[in-house]
């Protein structure tokens, strides 16, 4: 079995699957890294130069070549289940966790991170437009776990209980 945490950018994805891997003793991948050795590029770079929607196809073809692996704590990129099919790509492979943080917590969790879509400037009104757009699509998960007043711990916890 795999474990698939989506969310939005800055819901600690990467932080938390880390530790959820370790409780787990399972392997970890995080999908934009395996994006970044694979193109040899880095993700800032593949939206400067090729754009987003190449990052989108890229990501797909990331997505569905994990098919067939298994014991893993995968995370995926904000955005990689907007496009039709990687959700139920994910299902296929593993229970997908939204990690439903609030929007003061991403804000926090993104200040001096430069993130494709929004650059290095927080802009909270964009990104509350943004989180809204692909809320419907998060919420789709097999399991939610809101994380408003979690630490990593707790919110690692509440994964494990919920997949229990």
């Amino acid at each position: 079995m795999n474990i698939i945490l989506i969310g939005f950018m800055g819901s600690g994805k990467t932080t938390i699957g880390k530790e959820l891997a370790k409780a787990k003793n399972m392997e970890f991948i995080d999908t934009d890294d395996l994006i970044e050795s694979r193109q040899g590029i880095s993700i800032k770079e593949i939206f400067a130069v090729h754009g987003e929607p190449r990052f989108r196809e890229i990501e797909a073809e990331v997505l569905n070549s994990l098919a067939g692996i298994d014991g893993h704590v995968i995370s995926v990129g904000g955005g990689a289940v907007m496009r039709t099919g990687n959700m139920s790509s994910l299902k296929r492979i593993g229970t997908v966790v939204f990690l439903d943080a609030p929007l003061k917590k991403i804000i926090s969790n993104l200040k001096g991170n430069f993130r494709p879509l929004v650059g290095n400037t927080i802009d909270e009104d964009n990104l509350k437009r943004l989180l809204d757009t692909r809320y419907p699509t998060y919420s789709q998960a097999d399991i939610i776990v809101h994380t408003d007043n979690l630490d990593i711990k707790q919110t690692v916890e509440a994964i494990l209980h919920s997949l229990n």
